[in-house]
């Protein structure tokens, strides 16, 4: 048997406000804690957003970004990074060496909610439906390039800019001639 170091009275405290998960949509958010997710699969790191203003301003949720590193799939750990990376970008930040450069930087998240049931995928059960980030932008809503990002270490050398590649060409290749139009009769 454990103490509880303390005699508890229930009647002396109100009963707990439970939260259902926030309504699909955008919010601005900022993290307000970060660590590491280590797991069977490799590892991650989980963050506790908190919104910042609207009508659910204060409410918080977690999210778990898994499969950053030592993952046995490499498409995994290919989608946990572009996901960071997107976060990395809406934060102005061009470098992440550790959970604290994400923390009170604000940015607007597109959050999901993931119903309560059995995941088809993975088998997980969720008691309660769960908020989920399906994208990350800075807070003004604005699509940043790489350009644009910012050292985690305060350096204020901007990043080299990358140019976009060219346009694809429209015109018909050569020797395919299921993409070469049609001749009409005349």
């Amino acid at each position: 048997m454990a103490s509880l170091g303390i005699t508890l009275n229930p009647n002396e405290y109100e009963e707990r406000r439970g939260y259902e998960a926030l309504p699909a949509g955008e919010y601005q958010l900022h993290a307000i804690e970060a660590d590491s997710n280590p797991h069977n699969n490799g590892s991650g790191v989980w963050f506790q957003f908190e919104v910042l203003s609207g009508e659910y301003a204060g409410r918080q949720f977690r999210h778990f970004i898994n499969n950053i590193v030592n993952t046995g799939s490499e498409q995994a750990q290919q989608i946990a990074r572009e996901e960071l990376a997107e976060y990395c970008r809406a934060i102005g930040i061009s470098a992440a060496p550790d959970t604290d450069v994400f923390l009170f930087q604000p940015f607007t998240g597109k959050v999901r909610v993931m119903p309560a049931g059995t995941d088809r995928k993975t088998g997980y059960v969720r008691q309660n439906a769960q908020n989920n980030m399906g994208k990350y932008s800075p807070p003004d809503g604005t699509p940043v390039t790489t350009a644009q990002t910012r050292p985690a270490n305060g350096n204020t050398t901007p990043a080299p800019s990358r140019q976009a590649p060219p346009p694809a060409s429209t015109a018909p290749k050569a020797g395919r001639p299921w993409a070469t139009p049609k001749q009409t009769a005349a």
